[in-house]
């Protein structure tokens, strides 16, 4: 197979491979035009199986199973594919992911349910007793539309139980921000920004300043 034709195959091989019902290998009539073997494919059937081998006939998964049995289904004109180890994953659709994000969200300790601005408090004193004084607290995805009292936790707030490490909390693009991130940010220092920058800089520090923004209140 050219190399063109090799890419164009595995390109679309992960549509192929869904939570489907496989028959039994030895009710295949036809023989399948690919066959994928010495792999690691991930099935998610009922038993999450791990199998060795899969054969496809047009854009259907035929059979799955260990390799000297599936292999026995190729004829003359079945294209072999040997993986060498390599994982095939189900096609994992999605309108919007984050998937190295959602991997590495936990990935040091864990984030317990937060449901109020009392909760978000707590979490992050929390932290703050763990860390050192200037180390940064990232809190991710907690949105307020899901907290009880519907609204961002107040600089006030962050600063009641984080004065001396910089705090960010954020819902995504919008974010909540104690005093010592201001001070450390562009926001509250545009001289701190490059000449490119500058304008931005200028109307964040106004904004930051505006009594009416629920972010630096």
């Amino acid at each position: 197979m050219n190399k063109s034709a090799n890419t164009a195959f595995f390109d679309t091989l992960v549509r192929w491979i869904s939570p489907i019902a496989i028959a039994p290998l030895d009710a295949i009539a036809q023989a399948p035009d690919r066959i994928v073997h010495h792999a690691k494919i991930v099935t998610v059937d009922a038993q999450f199986r791990i199998a060795e081998a899969m054969a496809m006939r047009g854009e259907r998964v035929v059979a799955v199973g260990p390799n000297d049995e599936v292999l026995k289904l190729a004829d003359g004109k079945t294209q072999l594919f040997d993986l060498k180890g390599k994982t095939v994953l189900p096609a994992l659709i999605d309108s919007h992911v984050h998937a190295t994000g959602a991997a590495e969200y936990e990935f040091d300790h864990t984030i317990p349910d937060m449901l109020s601005i009392a909760d978000v408090l707590q979490y992050i004193r929390g932290r703050a007793e763990l860390l050192v004084d200037g180390e940064w607290i990232s809190v991710g995805q907690v949105f307020v539309t899901r907290l009880n009292e519907q609204r961002f936790p107040t600089r006030a707030e962050l600063d009641s139980v984080a004065p001396n490490n910089p705090v960010y909390f954020r819902t995504g693009p919008d974010a909540a921000l104690n005093s010592l991130t201001l001070k450390l940010s562009p926001i509250s220092n545009p001289s701190g920004c490059g000449s490119t920058a500058k304008h931005y800089c200028d109307n964040s520090a106004k904004n930051a300043r505006s009594t009416s923004n629920p972010i630096v209140n």
